[in-house]
Order: structure tokens, then C-alpha cells, then sequence
């Protein structure tokens, strides 16, 4: 897939602040000998918004991350149910399937991934998703990019 100019902006602001951040993370792979560190490694962004998920993807995969992308719920189902990645990254609202129904599907397609939501819906609205789904984490957007590279780090090193 090729990137617009903007795209291509922001895929080098996020490579730029992602490589301090990240830097730590894979210092910390490098001397683990546990080997589920390294299977932890995997994570799935869900968002309508191609072109930023896109740009994040392709900076955590130029740190050697496994990331798939998806821009609607049944897609993102279909990689769940294959890879059964160790984070999903998920805004509540991509195309077709979304909100508490996607939740629940991917609970039910990959048990032990760590979910983390990243949206713009209200956290008055959210509380009960988040218990009743076991969801790890949830942050309003905007998300800076050193918030989610956070989260990222913090899953890889669970």
C-alpha cells in the first residue's frame, strides 16, 4: 500500500518519536531468555482510519513488530481467529462489526489477548464494556504516539 505525503509525514514523526521509546522495549527482548517474550510480540490495530493505522503499523514493524491492520470488525475477526495476536489495539467504532458485539467476538476468538481500546466514545459509557469484556486498558483519543508505544512495551514485556 502506498502512503499519501501526509501519511508519509506522520509515519516519520511516529518513526522519530517511536525510537527512544521502543529502544528500552527491545533492549529488554534482547536479554530476555524467556521465550514468551518474544511470542509476545504480535498485535492487531483496529480503526477506520487506514492511513494512521497504516503509519503506526509500519513504525512498529521497522521495530521489529509483527502488526496487522484492520479497518473493519469481520476483518479484524479473521486475523484474530488466525493469529491470535498478544495485543489488539481497537477503536469501538470501524466498519461492520464494531462496539460491545466486536468485543465479545474477539474475547471469544483469542481469550488471552490483552485488549485496549483507543476511542473517542466517553468513559461514562464505556465502564461497563470494560469489565464485561476484561478489557486491559482504555484511553480517549487523540492517543499520542508515546502513550501507545507505551502500551505497546507494556504488552511486550507481560
Amino acid at each position: 500500500m502506498k502512503l499519501n505525503a501526509s501519511s508519509q509525514a506522520v509515519a516519520g514523526a511516529l518513526h522519530q518519536s517511536a525510537s527512544q521509546t521502543l529502544q528500552h522495549v527491545q533492549t529488554s527482548l534482547r536479554h530476555s531468555s524467556d521465550k514468551s517474550q518474544t511470542l509476545a510480540r504480535t498485535c492487531i490495530i483496529i480503526d477506520p482510519e487506514e492511513d494512521a493505522s497504516t503509519a503506526l503499523a509500519t513504525c512498529l514493524g521497522e521495530q521489529g513488530l509483527k502488526v496487522w491492520v484492520a479497518t473493519s470488525g469481520e476483518e479484524a475477526l479473521d486475523i484474530i481467529r488466525q493469529v491470535h495476536p498478544t495485543l489488539v489495539l481497537v477503536d469501538l467504532k470501524p466498519k461492520g462489526l464494531w462496539g460491545p458485539a466486536l468485543l465479545a467476538s474477539i474475547r471469544q476468538s483469542s481469550p488471552s489477548s490483552r485488549i485496549v481500546i483507543l476511542t473517542g466514545w466517553t468513559f461514562e459509557y464505556l465502564g461497563g464494556i470494560i469489565q464485561k469484556f476484561q478489557v486491559n486498558a482504555c484511553y480517549l483519543k487523540p492517543v499520542s504516539v508515546e502513550v501507545v508505544l507505551r502500551i505497546v512495551g507494556e504488552a511486550i514485556m507481560r
